[in-house]
């Protein structure tokens, strides 16, 4: 009986260390502060060289590949819905400022884990960035199923850092 105890207790013991550690490890670099690109790093191809960065908040997070010098960069959207629908659209994200990005005819698309998600990837424009890295983020909506963004100053520090507007020549 004191064996199966203790075998009890440390295996409890484990899933909470275990537990403990995801939620730290969750945690997103720049609420460290002085956060850089590198500390994003998520995924580095052996063949071709590519280098994945990507954020991993719920709602909104970011994702940045680099290979052979080309830089691409995606808005990544997922919020739970009660019931499952297809062929969905409709991308809205709400800022603090009361602006809003809208893409209406953003595909929207369904998933199902541990009830249905609904997800949106899309490629930010110029201005979109600029929005995301200067501003909170407060609600997103995809399609009918909203969700209130409790970490927005944490996702704009993100979208700082992985987000970057192309570089333009100066008039002279």
């Amino acid at each position: 009986m004191k064996k199966l105890i203790t075998s009890t207790v440390l295996l409890i013991s484990l899933i909470s260390t275990a537990q403990n550690n995801w939620t730290v490890s969750n945690a997103s670099p720049s609420s460290y502060g002085n956060a850089k690109l590198e500390d994003y790093l998520t995924d580095e191809d052996k063949f071709n060289g590519e280098k994945t960065y990507s954020t991993n908040t719920e709602v909104v997070s970011f994702w940045r590949t680099i290979k052979k010098g080309i830089s691409r960069q995606y808005v990544s959207v997922t919020v739970k819905g009660s019931t499952l629908n297809y062929g969905c659209y409709g991308v809205y994200i709400l800022f603090n400022n009361g602006q809003k990005i809208m893409r209406k005819n953003e595909k929207v698309e369904t998933a199902y884990s541990d009830g249905f998600e609904y997800r949106a990837f899309f490629t930010p424009t110029d201005n979109e960035i600029k929005l995301l890295q200067n501003q909170e983020i407060t609600d997103v909506k995809l399609y009918i199923y909203d969700a209130t963004v409790d970490r927005g100053e944490t996702i704009m520090n993100d979208a700082k850092i992985i987000l970057k507007l192309p570089k333009t020549k100066k008039k002279k």
